[in-house]
């Protein structure tokens, strides 16, 4: 099942007409020089809470421009733990990493309405535009007691560890043995 997830919608393809861009949510942060020229200009996501219940989501702007240019939104960064955005609690919710996308691109739609953008706009987000950025996989196992949780959470680490050392990486010592320290493989 899929626990947090983090999402990039590019609506920068959408032919997005000056009215609906004016319209498209995005706070900054900009830098200036002392002659008033911006230097940097970041990005400020937004908290929004989610509509089914009093979870919290983020939406972060991306954009184009800024530097003594005109901004345009291209997209946008949604990032969600979809179990508590939707039911409260992931035992209760076994949800598939599509499934959180799609929830994901609903939250952004549902956003961007309740800020001001037309339907004409929101409703040509589709999951065509989505890149699936970030997953945080959560497995549900019934270990039998609390100790025998944290060996197998040790183990998995391990495991994992040794699966993302295959191709060893400077000054990082790769992992050679899986298991609980008794057995080698």
């Amino acid at each position: 099942m899929s626990d947090s997830i983090s999402i990039r919608v590019d609506i920068s393809g959408l032919n997005i007409n000056n009215e609906q861009q004016e319209a498209l949510p995005l706070k900054r942060k900009t830098v200036t020089n002392q002659f008033g020229e911006i230097l940097r200009s970041d990005p400020v996501g937004y908290k929004v809470q989610s509509p089914l219940n009093k979870a919290h989501y983020y939406i972060e702007p991306i954009f184009d421009g800024g530097m003594n240019r005109r901004v345009v939104v291209t997209g946008y960064i949604v990032e969600a733990n979809m179990p508590a955005c939707t039911v409260g609690n992931n035992v209760l919710n076994q949800n598939l990493v599509w499934t959180a996308a799609k929830f994901a691109v609903l939250f952004l739609k549902l956003f961007l309405q309740r800020n001001g953008c037309p339907s004409s706009l929101t409703d040509r987000i589709t999951m065509d535009l989505v890149t699936i950025e970030e997953v945080t996989l959560t497995f549900l196992f019934d270990c039998g007691s609390h100790a025998a949780a944290l060996d197998l959470n040790d183990e998995f680490y391990r495991h994992g560890d040794a699966v993302l050392n295959a191709h060893p990486v400077a000054g990082k010592q790769p992992v050679f043995r899986v298991g609980n320290g008794k057995d080698s493989t």
